[in-house]
C-alpha cells in the first residue's frame, strides 16, 4: 500500500489534478445513471400522477356542484308538488275530503237531504268527481257554505246550483237547494314504454 500511496505522490500535480476531475466525473456520471435519473423519471410520473388527481379533484368538484344544483331542483319540485297536490291530491285523500265538505255543510247550517258521489270521470291528467247534494237552509247559510267552499285549498266547483221555491219553516225562509259539488284529483298517466 505504501507503494500505491509513493506513486501517487511522484505523480504531477497537473496529472493529480486531472486524475482527480476525471475520478469525480466518472462518479458524478455513475450517480446520475444509477441514482439522479430513477429520481427524474420518478419525479415525471409523479407530475403525471399528480395532473391526473388534480384533473380528477377538478371533474369530482364539478359533478358534485352539478348534484347539488340537481338535488336541489328535485326538492324545489317536490315542494311545488306537494302544493298542486294539496290543490288537485291523489285518490286516497278523497273520502276524508268528501267527509269535509259533508262537515262544512253541517257547520253552515244546513240540513242535508242527501249527498250522492257519483261515478268519477276520468280525463287526460285529473279525474272529476262529482257530488250531488240536496240541502234546505237559507240564502246565508247557502251562501256560507259556498265561501267555505270556495276558499279550501283545493278545487271544488259548485255546479247546477237549482233553488227550490221558497218556504217558511219556524217563521224562517228556507230554500231546498239542489247542486254539484265537484272536485278533482291527480290521475297518473302510465309511462309510454320505449321501443
Amino acid at each position: 500500500m505504501n507503494d500505491f500511496l509513493d506513486r501517487i505522490a511522484k505523480v504531477p500535480p497537473a496529472q493529480k489534478v486531472a486524475a482527480a476531475v476525471l475520478l469525480t466525473g466518472v462518479v458524478g456520471l455513475a450517480y446520475y445513471e444509477v441514482f439522479y435519473s430513477d429520481l427524474i423519471e420518478q419525479l415525471g410520473r409523479l407530475d403525471g400522477e399528480y395532473n391526473r388527481l388534480e384533473n380528477e379533484r377538478r371533474d369530482y368538484e364539478k359533478r358534485k356542484a352539478e348534484y347539488t344544483k340537481f338535488k336541489e331542483e328535485v326538492k324545489q319540485l317536490q315542494d311545488e308538488q306537494k302544493e298542486l297536490l294539496k290543490v288537485l291530491p291523489k285518490s286516497s285523500e278523497i273520502p276524508s275530503f268528501l267527509d269535509s265538505i259533508h262537515n262544512q255543510a253541517t257547520l253552515a247550517g244546513l240540513e242535508i237531504v242527501s249527498f250522492t258521489r257519483m261515478e268519477e270521470q276520468p280525463q287526460d291528467v285529473y279525474a272529476r268527481i262529482p257530488v250531488a247534494m240536496e240541502v234546505v237552509g237559507n240564502y246565508h247559510q247557502i251562501a256560507k257554505f259556498a265561501k267555505i267552499v270556495g276558499e279550501l285549498k283545493r278545487i271544488v266547483n259548485i255546479e247546477n246550483l237549482e233553488l227550490g221555491t221558497p218556504a217558511s219553516k219556524d217563521g224562517v225562509v228556507q230554500l231546498h237547494a239542489k247542486f254539484i259539488a265537484a272536485t278533482f284529483r291527480f290521475q297518473e298517466r302510465p309511462l309510454a314504454r320505449k321501443k
